[in-house]
């Protein structure tokens, strides 16, 4: 069981060793360490996925062992774990930034948020590693963009949002002027950090962004980072993946893609997917990519393949589809 602790919130997943399947956790802890902790599993509908609830772990956590209750289908077993103490994992902590302005006087009514939650690694073995991981997750975050879409990069996170609502006030006022009967403004910049494997000396997560400035609807982007837990590097499918490992995996990720988000035969553009192929007519990968436990993740962005609608479609390749592309001594030989 891999399980990730934000204040009462607790996310993660945990797997038989004879089926290596991960089934999702969803749960709480309160202050006395009391755990209700809720599994799912991926059920495929015709409208898409879906989760249907199969178990609840209730139980109480310290500082090395989770024990208590397994229930599920009419049956409950007693379980006991124990924290395991390998440094194949990164030890981690959040942070939260929230910044909050209401709109007054010359700027009409509106307001403005400012919302980041993301993790800092404490230790994975590798003091050169963490300093390298953490560095490069807050360098994700500081950066942003001037007035003129240029990038910039901010010394601090209290330095982004000050900028933010200084914006946002500017925007509000020359609004406001324009149109002072018209619409109020409002702006969110949310940001939020989900850690979607941690084990075998590799850390994957993935960073969801949301940001509204006007308009029909937010933009939003789930980018995917998978570091190397002994050297701090961040992966790519280059180094795990055997040399001309494109050519197998195409058709590979192809068909899963059909199946998993129902085109079946049909042509992708007939489907919804209007720039699905590459300058050789080619389908093509996304290059947005996570290491999960069962699988690599494959996720397109908004409008990248089809209307803002179908949202950010994914593939999931299983290792098992694979394990002839996986390098036997890169960082996921684990998989195999």
């Amino acid at each position: 069981m891999d399980l990730t602790r934000n204040d009462s919130t607790l996310e993660g997943i945990y797997i038989y060793l004879n089926k290596k399947q991960p089934i999702q956790l969803s749960g709480t802890i309160d202050a006395e360490g009391n755990v209700s902790l809720m599994e799912f599993v991926t059920m495929r509908t015709k409208y898409g996925e879906d989760m249907k609830e199969t178990g609840k772990f209730t139980g109480k956590m310290d500082n090395s062992t989770f024990k208590g209750t397994w229930s599920g289908g009419g049956k409950s077993f007693p379980f006991e774990l124990t924290e395991s103490k390998d440094k194949n994992y990164a030890q981690l902590s959040y942070m939260s930034h929230v910044k909050s302005y209401k709109a007054q006087g010359k700027e009409g009514n509106g307001g403005a948020t400012i919302d980041y939650a993301y993790c800092q690694v404490i230790d994975c073995g590798s003091d050169a590693a963490k300093t390298a991981i953490n560095q490069a997750i807050m360098k994700e975050i500081l950066m942003g963009s001037d007035v003129d879409g240029k990038q910039n990069m901010y010394a601090s996170i209290e330095q982004k949002m000050e900028d933010y609502i200084a914006n946002f006030r500017k925007d509000a006022t020359e609004l406001n002027t324009d149109n002072p009967d018209g619409m109020s403004l409002n702006y969110d910049d949310l940001l939020s950090t989900q850690v979607l494997y941690n084990n075998n000396y590799l850390l994957s997560i993935s960073h969801f962004a949301s940001v509204y400035m006007g308009g029909a609807h937010p933009n939003s982007a789930a980018t995917y980072f998978n570091y190397d837990l002994k050297t701090g590097k961040i992966l790519t499918l280059n180094e795990v993946l055997i040399p001309g490992y494109k050519s197998k995996l195409l058709p590979i990720a192809e068909k899963l893609f059909r199946e998993q988000n129902g085109v079946g035969n049909q042509s992708l553009a007939a489907a919804g997917y209007f720039d699905m192929d590459d300058d050789k007519g080619k389908f093509s990968l996304a290059e947005n990519v996570a290491f999960q436990a069962d699988g690599l993740l494959f996720t397109y962005g908004q409008y990248e393949i089809a209307a803002y609608v179908m949202g950010m479609p994914g593939i999931k390749v299983p290792y098992t589809a694979i394990k002839d592309l996986i390098k036997k001594d890169g960082a996921l030989a684990w998989a195999l």
